[in-house]
């Protein structure tokens, strides 16, 4: 009978000690978890803090390289420009010279849709499309443009075709193009790839804007130029020299000759533009902008020209060729530009001598531009 008990109690002593042994070893597993809980939550804080840390470093870095770009004199803004030219803005109050109130002859209108890129601190290896690079390093940017242009003869109502007017034609083409300046000048490099005819869509693009605008269409479009591949390297280079320079008004030169290479035309220009007002050194004459802030100019520009061939005149079938080409052309043109904060407009009128022999009037249209910087 004892031996029963003792064994009893040594049977609840050992069992009594097991669930004493097992809450210890429970309690002390519930504090190891939530130690490695609150070590976790720890280490999860710290990482949190560095990230932001290391987002704030890179935000400040980030905004003092930019200070640093502008300091320097780049501009660090995107521009997106649209610009369109038409012998309309030419023709008001010249009832003559237009049928149902538009000229509509030669080169009668061009839309231009583009982007210009902020100043880039680096171009990598189109540094060495450079002409001037090893004159010292010079502030890039990069540019994309889509085109269209429309050119149509004199006579509109004649559906056949006449070989001493000029032939109905359409270019639309794409542009990538390298803008370098420096103190001094500028330059800019430019690939253009596209389609001469109808595939470039003159004939839908002036048929669909003449049913807006309610004008007579033009009958003689299924004579057009047919399709040819457009493609060009063109080069643009600007000297500035500055002849007055006060607080409130500026002026200068700029010499710009310039040079385009392709299969639908070659010409070579030598241009001379002058300017005058306020802010010049913030804006160029054409939609690159240097520097945020209000300008306000006046230019005038005279470009003699010599083309080498032009297809857009003398075409690629029999026929065209017989138009003959002139070699010396040019023009001149005068206008306004405006830019205040993010936003810049312009306008010019130009005046084109005739481009062949039988041509009858000289070209005149004028160009409309507006910008936006983001």
């Amino acid at each position: 009978m004892i031996k029963k008990s003792i064994l009893r109690f040594a049977l609840v002593f050992i069992l009594a000690l097991g669930v004493v042994l097992a809450s210890s070893l429970d309690e002390s597993s519930s504090l190891s978890r939530q130690e490695s809980l609150a070590k976790k939550a720890a280490l999860a804080k710290e990482v949190k803090a560095a990230k932001k840390k290391e987002k704030v470093e890179k935000t400040k870095a980030k905004k003092a390289f930019e200070a640093s770009l502008v300091s320097k004199g780049y501009y660090r803004l995107h521009t997106v420009a649209l610009i369109s030219e038409n012998d309309a803005y030419s023709a008001f109050g010249d009832a003559n010279n237009m049928v149902g109130g538009y000229p509509d002859r030669f080169y009668t209108a061009g839309t231009f849709l583009g982007y210009i890129s902020k100043d880039l601190e680096s171009v990598g290896f189109l540094r060495y499309l450079d002409p001037f690079f090893f004159t010292g390093p010079k502030i890039a940017r990069v540019s994309f443009f889509l085109t269209q242009k429309l050119y149509t003869p004199y006579s509109k109502d004649d559906a056949s075709f006449d070989s001493i007017d000029r032939p109905y034609a359409g270019t639309l083409y794409g542009s990538f193009g390298l803008f370098l300046r420096d103190e001094d000048f500028t330059q800019d490099i430019t690939l253009k790839l596209g389609v001469l005819g109808s595939a470039a869509l003159g004939k839908q693009t002036q048929e669909d804007l003449h049913k807006v605008i309610k004008v007579p269409q033009f009958k003689g479009w299924d004579n057009q130029i047919t399709n040819y591949p457009l493609i060009a390297l063109a080069y643009d280079l600007n000297f500035y020299f500055r002849f007055l320079n006060t607080s409130y008004f500026q002026s200068d030169l700029i010499l710009n000759p310039s040079l385009e290479l392709g299969s639908v035309t070659s010409r070579l220009d030598l241009g001379i533009y002058a300017r005058a007002g306020y802010g010049l050194d913030k804006s160029a004459i054409d939609n690159y902008v240097f520097k945020k802030g209000f300008y306000m100019f006046v230019f005038f520009g005279v470009v003699p020209r010599v083309v080498a061939y032009d297809l857009k005149i003398t075409g690629d079938r029999v026929g065209f060729d017989k138009l003959s080409l002139s070699n010396l052309q040019g023009y001149f043109e005068y206008g306004i530009k405006i830019g205040f904060s993010y936003f810049q407009a312009s306008f010019a009128l130009v005046h084109q001598a005739k481009e062949f022999a039988t041509q009858g009037l000289n070209n005149d249209y004028g160009s409309a531009s507006l910008a936006f910087s983001f």
